[in-house]
């Protein structure tokens, strides 16, 4: 054997190591059938090698159908195993993922007792979601319940397409049928348009509404979570009795009971509040002349005649944004909004003759003393009635002459 075939030989051993392809056009000089011999065992397990690496390549890649090696290639006999263990592998795998926890692999060492362990904690993981879950929806289902029992509206709409997924018994009678996709308070009603537009909030709000159907309207919205699902509910209570009893008290703690006109606490407040403002205003204070020898001679109800028939009179002289208050037995208070004291004069003089020209068998008379208020005066509710009652006696007093 010469150097040139020790030297390819070489090469070819190398190329074989270092994972290369052989030249097959490369011959030997030597011919002898010991050589051949050689050259061809270098050749087949160049050929084995690189379809096993090849193979190899496309298992640590994850592609798990990859063309196996031939039968004639005894070296891959392991890695075939292997390629046989990780597909059976991947079956086992899937059927845990679809819920079969009976799978168990006890053929891969450690990795063994890993798979195992997990197959074990995801059951027992879903053993308690499921006990988790059978206990939300009892309590849904509870939930749901008393919700029907409710009198008022329950509204529960999806958070991000604001489709209503749920309503109680009463909103389903009477306000909106879900199963229908009908509207029942009304045609266009106002109330669901606006729950509508207002259903992606992040935390609890409240708003009323005068419906359609001369009623009044709360509702409460606040997110929540339903059936795993980000929603808003709308809690819709009528509360028309509750507003009218609310003005009614408020008409008792601001109104005198005999006139209907306002009292000296709603007065007090309506001035502070144009002090306040730095609002003009003209203040009137109002003397009923002689109610008291009415009362002592005519009797009491005769003299809530004489008070009702002045409180008439001025109310024909003044405007509906003015306020007519009854602060004593006797005293009134007209607040002539945004007005000078030259009209006040005026108005003030009209209510006066139009007193003048009732018959009664009394004679029917007011004595009044006015203030301007402008923006720059520092007074107060009192200093104001004060200035104007020193007016009304001087106006009593020149009245008299």
């Amino acid at each position: 054997m010469n150097n040139n075939d020790i030297d390819l030989l070489i090469r070819q051993i190398e190329n074989v190591i270092l994972n290369k392809p052989l030249e097959m056009s490369d011959k030997l000089v030597d011919t002898s059938d010991e050589l051949q011999k050689l050259q061809d065992a270098i050749y087949y397990l160049s050929s084995c090698l690189i379809e096993s690496n090849q193979f190899l390549q496309a298992l640590s890649e994850g592609d798990l159908d990859p063309t196996p090696p031939g039968r004639h290639n005894f070296i891959a006999g392991y890695l075939k195993e292997l390629h046989s263990i990780l597909k059976h592998l991947t079956w086992q795998t899937t059927q845990v993922a679809h819920g079969d926890y009976n799978q168990r692999v006890h053929f891969l060492g450690e990795f063994s007792d890993s798979f195992n362990l997990m197959v074990k904690q995801l059951e027992e993981r879903e053993i308690k979601l499921n006990e988790k879950s059978n206990a939300l929806t009892q309590s849904m289902n509870l939930l749901i319940s008393v919700m029907d029992t409710q009198s008022h509206w329950i509204i529960v709409m999806d958070y991000e397409n604001h489709e209503i997924i749920y309503t109680n018994q009463s909103a389903n009678e009477h306000f909106y049928n879900m199963q229908e996709n009908k509207i029942l308070c009304k045609k266009d009603c106002p109330i669901l348009e606006k729950i509508k537009f207002i259903s992606n909030i992040d935390s609890k709000c409240e708003y009323e509404f005068y419906c359609s159907h001369k009623r009044y309207m709360k509702v409460i919205s606040y997110p929540i979570e339903w059936n795993d699902k980000k929603a808003i509910v709308h809690y819709i209570s009528d509360i028309t009795e509750e507003k009218e009893s609310k003005r009614n008290l408020s008409n008792l703690a601001y109104t005198d009971e005999l006139t209907g006109t306002y009292n000296r606490r709603y007065c007090n407040e309506i001035i502070n509040d144009l002090i306040h403002n730095k609002q003009n205003f003209s203040l009137v204070l109002i003397d009923l002349d002689n109610l008291k020898h009415v009362n002592d001679t005519f009797g009491h109800v005769t003299g809530d005649e004489y008070i009702l028939m002045v409180i008439q009179a001025i109310k024909n002289n003044i405007r509906n944004y003015d306020v007519l208050c009854r602060i004593g037995g006797d005293e009134f208070v007209v607040i002539f909004k945004n007005c000078s004291e030259e009209i006040a004069v005026k108005k003030m003089k009209k209510v006066h003759d139009s007193i003048l020209q009732i018959k009664k068998d009394y004679i029917l008379s007011i004595s009044y003393g006015i203030t301007f208020v402008s923006q720059d005066m520092k007074l107060t509710p009192d200093d104001i009635i004060e200035l104007s009652d020193t007016k009304m006696y001087e106006f009593k007093k020149n009245y008299k002459k």
